[in-house]
């Protein structure tokens, strides 16, 4: 027996099932579809995932490999989802490239004008 003994929690010790499953979970999905993630492996790549999201791919949370929620890209309806998942549409993914190679664009004014610009108050 090794210095550190069981305590007779699962957590403490994963399984090679559990590593091999979590690996699995963490393939890509085709395009639109809905991934498949449990509550444990959210939790253990929580960034990962939501980078995932970020870029236009919904997950469903299951708990016991029954689903009990889903993530869906801020701006996109489970409508949307749906099609997307039938192939009817495309979602929009993140574009391309370093942000930092991207061309600037000139801008008079400043954070506060393109807030009143946006509430639809006059610019001076």
């Amino acid at each position: 027996m090794s210095a550190r003994s069981y305590n007779g929690y699962m957590s403490e010790m994963k399984s090679a099932t559990t590593r091999t499953r979590g690996a699995a979970a963490r393939t890509e999905a085709p395009a639109g579809a809905a991934r498949l993630v449990g509550v444990r492996e959210l939790r253990d790549h929580l960034s990962e995932y939501l980078q995932q999201v970020r870029a236009g791919t919904p997950l469903t949370v299951t708990e016991h490999g029954r689903p009990i929620a889903t993530i869906v890209p801020r701006g996109f309806s489970l409508e949307l989802l749906d099609l997307a998942a039938r192939g009817i549409v495309t979602l929009p993914g993140l574009p391309k490239g370093d942000p930092s190679s991207w061309p600037r664009v000139p801008v008079d004014g400043g954070t506060d004008d393109l807030v009143d610009w946006a509430k639809g108050e006059q610019l001076p």
